[in-house]
């Protein structure tokens, strides 16, 4: 009797001991979840890796069933089965480390590794197992078998500081764990045992000897069948090892992590702490720009609606560069819905504006230009003329309150010429618009945010800041007419060296002091280029290496809507902007035959008369003999005209 009171009273110690014990480990341990590896990663539009972190969470309905079994069998048989412990491995365990006096065998459940590998560390000790026991007998009491399985697949160590099967795919293999074959699996699976002696890159030998050994204890199993097994070794020896590059440019990870930050609300701390942001990045157009585009260039592509299709550089979104004649198409533009045409007449002769004499690039004067000869060779002195016609706060206004382009306006008409500064983000706001007809869309580069452990943060929606409006015509009719002369620029203009065979397309070069510009698209993308340095040009220096990416990308249509330019010839010439013409000068000029007097006498019988007689009153002062001349040919224009 005695006995057996002494042996109810061991077992009731013992147990009140083992559930204090139990108690004193596990009562102020923080929930698992809280102990899981930082998570995040960037992924261009097609889901392709872009950038991962130490650790890329997977859903465990995203795990193939495949890799469940070959990972079961590898490691934990009767994981579904047990309540978080192998008692039979525990005590076959127990047995090696005291008959050899050394902690050596595991003898681990899935359910106890994870209690290691999130509560304890790695260094063996028998007290170390005892409290592995007792967080696993916890762990199987507060989370379900599933949310267990789960942690375990996001939480193992892999190699080269890398946590989780997720990241381990995408680092050793390129490619998501869906996407992995069943070799690639058993690889993956054989890692853990040991992971730097089991890497793929620094022992590949080894990495294959242990994938091996992993499909032998998925036959054992019944996880694989006999020739399942026999194709997985032969595939196994064939597998070649070759380390993906996950490099992203910290320009491009900045504009990422700003706009997410500007959309969701979150610090860059909780964005890396379990996020997947996914961007509207073109993976081919993004490697092409990392080889084609260099220290001295940025590159922006964008679709008609503003998704950021390709994005390479510095000052892309918020850096100050002069456009240089980029910013001519969107006066023409304002031009043509007030009423211009086309075959209209600009006036090419010498101007001096406070001390300002703009030149043509030629360092010639035609006399006149058309308005579509004047954009399609970029020709300043019929542009500065265009722009004075409807002044400086009229366009202004159109550009800040239409357009929404931002930057630094200069309070002169220097700014017809391109003397704004502002960055490639912001003048793409209105060619998108030219592409798709009138509306103006924020660019943006992100498709969607969602929590790695489930729920969209995030998806696009075509952001609308902005309306071309109409006037005296329509705002669409004025975009095709723009859109028909900025195909000319392609086709015979400034931008020639930009042409790509077999495609419609619209262009404009863009000069200024320090920077070159290239601007192309059709009504889908637009890409803008610029160059920066001394004495480039957009035509020259640009285009050829916009064309140069554009053609090796592949995906660009050349499918373009346009009208054809025709109509008008009216001379476009007030009395307001008569007094910027250097008459001295013109005077000149024409005595030296420096100005074809019959493409003067042309302009001049298509104005209006009242500017037409001051016109000729201001030359007389120079030249009377000349100015005589040109009133007598004008007379018998005008007379044949009426």
């Amino acid at each position: 009797m005695r006995r057996i009171i002494l042996t109810i009273l061991g077992a009731v110690f013992s147990f009140s001991f083992i559930l204090w014990y139990y108690h004193g480990v596990t009562s102020k341990l923080p929930p698992p979840e809280s102990k899981l590896p930082p998570s995040a990663r960037i992924l261009y539009s097609d889901g392709t890796p872009m950038y991962i972190s130490r650790s890329v969470w997977v859903d465990l309905r995203e795990v193939p069933q495949d890799f469940i079994r070959i990972l079961l069998a590898s490691e934990d048989r009767d994981f579904f089965k047990h309540a978080g412990v192998d008692i039979k491995g525990i005590l076959r365990a127990f047995f090696v480390d005291l008959t050899t006096g050394k902690v050596v065998q595991g003898g681990s459940t899935i359910t106890q590794q994870l209690a290691r590998s999130l509560y304890l560390g790695f260094k063996k000790s028998i007290e170390r197992k005892i409290r592995e026991i007792f967080i696993a007998f916890w762990l199987e009491r507060i989370r379900s078998k599933e949310e267990i399985l789960e942690m375990y697949l996001n939480s193992a160590y892999v190699g080269n500081g890398l946590y989780g099967f997720g990241a381990a795919s995408l680092y050793y293999f390129g490619k998501p764990l869906q996407k992995l074959s069943i070799a690639e699996m058993m690889v993956l699976v054989g890692i853990i045992k040991s992971p730097e002696n089991f890497n793929p890159y620094k022992q590949p030998d080894l990495a294959k000897r242990k994938a091996r050994n992993v499909a032998k204890a998925a036959l054992n199993a019944g996880a694989l069948n006999e020739s399942e097994y026999r194709k997985v070794l032969k595939d196994i020896e064939d597998l070649k090892f070759k380390k993906p590059n996950f490099f992203i440019d910290e320009e491009v990870f900045w504009r990422i992590i700003e706009e997410a930050k500007e959309i969701s609300g979150l610090s860059i701390e909780e964005l890396r702490s379990g996020y997947e942001i996914i961007t509207t990045l073109d993976p081919d157009l993004q490697r092409i720009l990392e080889k084609k585009i260099g220290d001295k260039m940025a590159f922006l592509a964008v679709d008609s609606v503003g998704r950021i299709l390709g994005y390479k550089g510095k000052g892309v979104r918020f850096g100050r560069r002069q456009i240089g004649s980029a910013i001519k198409p969107i006066y023409y533009l304002y031009s043509f819905l007030n009423g211009v045409k086309p075959m209209d007449l600009l006036p090419d002769i010498p101007i001096d504006i406070a001390g300002w004499k703009p030149e043509n690039f030629t360092k010639t004067f035609k006399g006149y230009s058309t308005v579509l000869n004047a954009l399609v060779w970029s020709r300043n002195v019929p542009s500065v003329f265009l722009f004075s016609e409807f002044g400086y706060d009229r366009i202004a206004n159109f550009m800040k309150k239409f357009l929404r382009i931002n930057g630094y306006y200069p309070k002169d008409l220097t700014i017809s010429l391109g003397t704004l500064e502002t960055s490639p983000e912001e003048i793409a706001k209105f060619y998108i618009a030219v592409a798709n007809g009138g509306t103006v869309f924020k660019p943006t580069i992100i498709k969607s945010i969602r929590r790695v452990s489930g729920g969209l943060v995030y998806t696009f929606i075509p952001r609308v800041i902005g309306e071309i409006p109409s006037y005296e015509i329509s705002s669409g009719r004025a975009i095709l007419m723009l859109k028909g002369i900025l195909r000319e620029v392609v086709r015979r203009g400034t931008g020639r060296k930009a042409k790509i065979r077999g495609k419609e397309m619209f262009g404009k070069t863009g000069t200024a002091e320090r920077n070159a510009w290239f601007i192309g698209g059709d009504d889908s993308v637009i890409m803008i280029m610029v160059r920066d340095g001394k004495n480039l040009l957009g035509g020259e220096d640009v285009a050829p290496i916009w064309r140069d990416v554009v053609s090796n990308w592949g995906k660009f249509k050349g499918k373009l809507s346009y009208i054809k330019p025709s109509g008008g010839g009216k001379s476009i010439l007030t009395l307001k902007n008569l007094k910027y013409i250097d008459f001295e000068r013109l005077s000149k000029l024409l005595r030296y035959g420096r100005i074809p007097k019959d493409r003067l006498e042309r302009f001049l019988s298509n104005l209006d008369e009242k500017v037409y007689r001051n016109f000729l009153k201001n030359l007389s002062e120079f030249v009377p003999d000349i100015s005589e001349d040109l009133e007598k040919v004008v007379e018998g224009l005008r007379e044949w005209k009426r």
